[in-house]
């Protein structure tokens, strides 16, 4: 296992130097792997190939992905978990990830650790372009309940060691942390990082001076940038990436755009069910190669982004998303004036039973209103544990009312499913 790690992580390394023409080949066996294992394995894409009247053998090329039907997170969700896992794998031996909810769809997925392995070392590789070395100790403010627990053969021998803490935890605990002269790297969530960096500033605290600050789950917009930039001393690396892909493109230090992990996955953007040209902006449509337990083929992730022709002068060849739009989530203010991460709330509520989706409103500071959409039609025990379950993480004094509907408009892209309209003015 150690000698095939060993041999993946120079993979990735080497396919980032690779000429357009090698990577595009590498990028073609994958899928049409990836595609032909997901037909033979996967009720639901064999069902939807013959649906679509396709066959494996019809895609040889990312070009002939288009032939192929998209599928939704909404779709997938609204399927058992048996008919959508690939044939043999037993899903206790897989590591469970769950969607943050941000999108007001909370989703479950696996991965083999074969799987899990191959996006630790993906992100690895964007880590040192960044200048992370591999002994480098890093510390994760995220959302506890996705995280893999098992470590890896490089964890065990201090490479890539990681510590995490939960986001939900005492802010006066998680800046304690962050001040730890160990810790060479910090991960997390954008707005949290960003809450953390105004509390640092505006308390006069001197700031973490770590050696890298990464950013993702959300657009990093140019204010939090330069706000974090003040109080942590460093220009954060921002990584676009979701649950139910890992990591699909990242920002090398000449911050000139995204590279694309085409040799991980296959990215496209859509809109109006066709194929954008560079330049044009769409949906991102996804198509990860290593992801046995559960596949995802055409998987549209509701974000909005510009793939460009750019070449980037960093020297590394995989190619750009000029830019990515539409991953905004508003924070929670408090009537104290504190300001908390939406994560705090999405949190709280997305493992509730026969809850299928959610948004979001702060309508004043001391008003949180929820819609919500459910699988049953026990209606008044979601509505009460909603409720229930946001008043433990928000201030006293603030009132929570939860109401049924039978939908919540969709924005085009992943637009704020958490909306404060306090802080909008609205």
């Amino acid at each position: 296992m150690i000698l095939n790690s060993v041999t993946q992580l120079a993979g990735l390394m080497t396919a980032s130097r690779m000429s357009d023409r090698v990577l595009e080949k590498i990028q073609n066996h994958r899928l049409r792997r990836a595609a032909g294992y997901a037909y033979e394995n996967v009720p639901f894409y064999r069902d939807s190939f013959d649906a679509a009247g396709i066959k494996p053998s019809d895609v040889r090329t990312i070009n002939d992905l288009e032939h192929l039907p998209l599928v939704t997170k909404s779709e997938l969700a609204d399927v058992p978990v048996e008919y959508r896992k690939a044939r043999g794998i037993d899903l206790d031996e897989c590591a469970m990830h769950m969607t943050s909810g941000s999108t007001g769809e909370p989703f479950r997925i696996w991965f083999t650790p074969s799987d899990a392995r191959m996006q630790i070392l993906g992100e690895l590789r964007l880590l040192m372009h960044n200048g992370m070395k591999p002994t480098d100790n890093m510390l994760l403010i995220v959302d506890m309940r996705g995280i893999h627990r098992r470590k890896f053969w490089f964890q065990r021998l201090a490479i890539l060691n990681r510590e995490y803490i939960d986001i939900s935890e005492d802010r006066e605990k998680i800046l304690e942390l962050m001040h730890r002269p160990e810790f060479d790297v910090l991960e997390g969530y954008t707005s949290e990082f960003f809450l953390l960096s105004m509390e640092i500033l505006e308390r006069g605290l001197p700031g973490p001076r770590p050696e890298l600050v990464v950013t993702s789950a959300e657009y990093l917009d140019p204010i939090k940038r330069r706000t974090m930039q003040k109080a942590l001393h460093t220009d954060p690396v921002d990584i676009y990436s979701t649950i139910e892909s890992g990591h699909i493109a990242w920002e090398c230090p000449a911050r000139n755009g995204y590279h694309i992990n085409t040799d991980l996955m296959a990215v496209e953007t859509v809109r109006d069910g066709n194929v954008c040209a560079p330049g044009e902006s769409g949906e991102v449509v996804v198509t990860p190669f290593y992801s046995s337990a559960m596949p995802l083929i055409r998987y549209v992730v509701a974000d909005l982004a510009v793939i460009s022709q750019r070449k980037c002068p960093c020297g590394c060849s995989l190619p750009l998303l000029e830019r990515i739009e539409g991953r905004c989530v508003d924070s929670i203010l408090f009537p104290s004036g504190e300001v908390v991460s939406p994560y705090i709330i999405t949190c709280a509520i997305e493992e509730i039973p026969g809850l299928k989706q959610f948004s979001i409103v702060q309508k004043t500071r001391n008003e949180i209103e929820v819609e919500f959409i459910c699988t049953s039609e026990d209606a008044r025990r979601i509505k009460s544990g909603i409720e229930s379950d946001i008043q433990k993480v928000i201030e006293q004094g603030m009132k929570v009312m939860a109401r049924r509907v039978e939908s919540i408009p969709r924005e085009v892209g992943k637009f704020s499913y958490v909306k404060n309209l306090v802080a909008r003015g609205q």
